[in-house]
C-alpha cells in the first residue's frame, strides 16, 4: 500500500489488536498517530486514562469521519448523574467534517469546519461541549445536516439576547432529531430556531406544555415544531400511546413504540415535563383534538414505571373527563385506584357528542381496560361499571332516541385467591 494513501483507522478496547503485542492498544496508536496527516475517517472507543492522554491532539486535515467514545465515563448506577469528564480533543489542520460522533469527550470546536456536515452526534459531554451560540452557528452552516442527536450534553444557554434575536435555521435535509437530557432552555431554544420540514424521527424532551394548546396558531413559538410533529403523529401505522408519569411529572407521546419500524416509516417520542399532571393531561388532549389524529391511541394513565417506583399517589392524577373528546381510544391502562374509578364511571355514562349531537359511550373503540395493576379494585367495582356501559347488550331508549352499547371491552384485572371472584 502506498504510504501516501488515505487511511481510516478503527480502534477499540475489544479489538484483537490489544492481544498481538505487549504495548497492546498504545502501541497501535502510537504507530497510527505517526500518520495522522493521512486520516480518512477514525472511529475510536476506549476507555480514556492517562495512558492516552497524548492521543488527543493530533494533525489530520484531511479526516472526513470522526467517532471517539470515552467508555469510562460511566454511571454510578441505573439513575446516576454522569459521571464528571475532563478529556477534550484538540485537532490541528483545518480540517472539514462530515460525520462527527462524540461521546462521553469535548471538542475544540473552533479547529474543524462543518460545512459539509451530514451527521452530527454529542452525547455525555461536560467539559468541551459546545455553548448554544457555538452549536447555533454550526447548524447555520452545516445545512446538509441530516441527523442531529443531542444527549446529555451541557449546552450553556446563558443569554437572553439570543431569545429576542432568534433566527430561524432552515434544515431542510434534516432527518432525523434527537434533544434529550439538556440543561433547562437548550431543547426549546433550539426546536424554536430549526425548521425541519422533511424530518422523519424525532425524539424530543422540554418544557413547552403550555404553549401546545394553541399549535394551529402561527404566533405560537413552537408553530413550525408542532406542525412537523403532528405530520408525523397522523402517519403513524402502529397507532400512538400517550402516557402520563405523575410520580415524575413527565407526559410523553409515543409513536414509535420502543421498537424500529420500517425504514421508510416515521417516528416520534416526545417527552414534556410538567409541574401539573392534572393540567398537563388535559392540555395534551386538547392538542391531540385539535389536530384531529386518527390514529388508536393508547393511554396509560399512570404511566408504565410502577415496577420500578413505589410512589404512585393516592390522589387522582389523570383526567378521567377527557377520555369524551378522544373517540380514537382503544386501549387504557391505569395503577391508582382512584383514577381506575373514574375512569370506569367515565366509560359508564352515556354523553351526547358536541360535534355530531347524538347520544352514546366515552371511547367508543374501546378494546382493552387493563386494571390488573390496581390494588382495591373490587367485583363491585366492575360489575358496577359493565351494567353501567353494556347493560343487557340492548340498546338503551332516551327521549325516544335508541342509543346502541359499544363493542364489549376486554376488562383485565387480577384477582387474589383469597378475594372474590
Amino acid at each position: 500500500m502506498s504510504a501516501q494513501a488515505p487511511l481510516s483507522i478503527r480502534c477499540g478496547e475489544y479489538d484483537r489488536i490489544k492481544l498481538r503485542s505487549p504495548g497492546g492498544i498504545s502501541e497501535f496508536l502510537k504507530d497510527v498517530w505517526d500518520h495522522s496527516w493521512r486520516w480518512e475517517a477514525l472511529s475510536l472507543r476506549l476507555g480514556f486514562d492517562t495512558r492516552y492522554l497524548r492521543f488527543l491532539e493530533f494533525s489530520a486535515p484531511q479526516i472526513r469521519d470522526l467517532t471517539v467514545e470515552n467508555s469510562s465515563r460511566g454511571f454510578g448506577g441505573m439513575h446516576a448523574e454522569y459521571d464528571s469528564i475532563t478529556y477534550v480533543l484538540k485537532i490541528f489542520g483545518n480540517p472539514t467534517l462530515r460525520h462527527l460522533s462524540l461521546d462521553g469527550i469535548g471538542l475544540q470546536w473552533n479547529d474543524v469546519g462543518f460545512s459539509r456536515l451530514k451527521y452530527l452526534s454529542l452525547v455525555r459531554i461536560q467539559d468541551g461541549a459546545p455553548d448554544l451560540q457555538q452549536l447555533l452557528e454550526i447548524l447555520k452552516i452545516a445545512s446538509d445536516l441530516e441527523q442531529l442527536t443531542l444527549h446529555a450534553v451541557e449546552i450553556i444557554c446563558s443569554s437572553d439576547k439570543q431569545e429576542s434575536d432568534l433566527q430561524p435555521i432552515h434544515l431542510s435535509s434534516l432527518l432525523s432529531l434527537w434533544l434529550e437530557g439538556l440543561p433547562v432552555g437548550s431543547a426549546e431554544h433550539l426546536i424554536r430556531a430549526i425548521w425541519f420540514p422533511q424530518l422523519k424521527s424525532m425524539r424530543v424532551r422540554g418544557r413547552f406544555i403550555e404553549h401546545i394548546e394553541n399549535s394551529n396558531s402561527d404566533r405560537n413559538p413552537y408553530h413550525h415544531f408542532l406542525l412537523v410533529l403532528n405530520q408525523i403523529l397522523s402517519s403513524s401505522t402502529q397507532g400512538l400511546t400517550l402516557s402520563n408519569e405523575p410520580s415524575s411529572n413527565l407526559l410523553s407521546l409515543d409513536a414509535s413504540h420502543w421498537f424500529p419500524g420500517d425504514a421508510g416509516e416515521k417516528t416520534a417520542y416526545l417527552v414534556v415535563e410538567v409541574e401539573d399532571p392534572l393540567s398537563g393531561v388535559q392540555k395534551m388532549a386538547d392538542f391531540l383534538t385539535s389536530i384531529r389524529i386518527p390514529v388508536p391511541l393508547t393511554i396509560a394513565a399512570n404511566g408504565y414505571n410502577h415496577a420500578f417506583d413505589s410512589t404512585l399517589p393516592p390522589t387522582p392524577s389523570f383526567p378521567a373527563e377527557v377520555l369524551k373528546k378522544l373517540p380514537t381510544v382503544t386501549n387504557i391502562s391505569a395503577l391508582v385506584l382512584v383514577d381506575a374509578l373514574n375512569i370506569m364511571n367515565i366509560l359508564g355514562s352515556i354523553r351526547r357528542d358536541e360535534e355530531t349531537g347524538r347520544l352514546g359511550w366515552p371511547c367508543p373503540k374501546l378494546k382493552v381496560l387493563d386494571l390488573g395493576g390496581v390494588d382495591g379494585l373490587t367485583s363491585e367495582h366492575r360489575e358496577a361499571f359493565l351494567n353501567a356501559r353494556y347493560g343487557d347488550g340492548n340498546p338503551l331508549v332516551v327521549d325516544g332516541e335508541a342509543v346502541h352499547r359499544p363493542p364489549m371491552v376486554d376488562l383485565q384485572y387480577f384477582t387474589p385467591y383469597d378475594s372474590d371472584p
